[in-house]
């Protein structure tokens, strides 16, 4: 009988360490989002300054988390929302990574304006987008959760999350710059 019982209990334990991560998404004043160097004209000031859930006026911000087991392979985990009322935060969103339990995993924080898809953050162009380094995190294999701002298990530093604004060109723009380049050609080939 105790071999029986111990052997249940060497499988329970081998079983949890290979269990799913639970993750517990959210972050503190000390590791805010803020406003980068690069933004409007209007928000010059702000630079490193806390941001809440609105970059602009009617804009949204959405918080990703992106987990892998190497930096190279990292993949969308959970999406939240920035909070509008705790400023630079986001969360607490519990939730289960796809990555095992117990293992060291590589993760990053990347927040976009929602009428950004995940596939055009590395585009960033045409409005407010952010990243944090990449860090390295265990997810728990148990009910407790850890938190991705843990100072001990996370190596997100302080503040590291900026948010900038790319502007985007206007149509019309474009189509001056087109339409003078090639004119240049036209006359060109004439001469």
């Amino acid at each position: 009988m105790k071999k029986v019982l111990l052997t249940l209990a060497l499988v329970a334990v081998t079983a949890a360490s290979f269990a799913q991560g639970k993750v517990n998404m959210f972050n503190d004043t000390a590791r805010g989002i803020v406003w980068g160097n690069v933004v409007k004209p209007s928000e010059a000031g702000l630079t490193g300054a806390l941001i809440n859930g609105s970059a602009g006026v009617g804009t949204t911000l959405l918080v990703d988390l992106f987990g892998g087991a190497t930096a190279g392979t990292m993949t969308l985990q959970q999406t939240t929302t920035l909070s509008l009322t705790l400023v630079g935060q986001f969360g607490p969103r519990n939730f289960t990574s796809t990555l095992p339990g117990g293992v060291s995993s590589f993760w990053q924080v990347k927040v976009r304006e929602n009428t950004f898809t995940t596939s055009e953050l590395a585009q960033a162009g045409g409005g407010y987008y952010g990243s944090s380094p990449v860090f390295t995190f265990t997810p728990s294999g148990t009910i407790a959760f850890a938190s991705i701002v843990n100072a001990t298990a996370s190596q997100w530093a302080p503040g590291t999350v900026a948010i900038n604004y790319v502007p985007v060109p206007e149509p019309s723009s474009m189509a001056l710059a087109g339409i003078g380049a090639a004119s240049l050609l036209i006359f060109r080939r004439r001469k």
